[in-house]
């Protein structure tokens, strides 16, 4: 249980990289 928590959590911190690295390409497209 506790293993699968901590999984979890790196799930959402990559979760987060990928979407903060989405954001910013979505935004330099739009610049362009």
């Amino acid at each position: 249980m506790i293993f699968y928590r901590n999984k979890n959590r790196e799930n959402k911190r990559i979760a987060c990289k990928y979407i903060q690295m989405h954001k910013n390409s979505y935004v330099i497209v739009k610049i362009q």
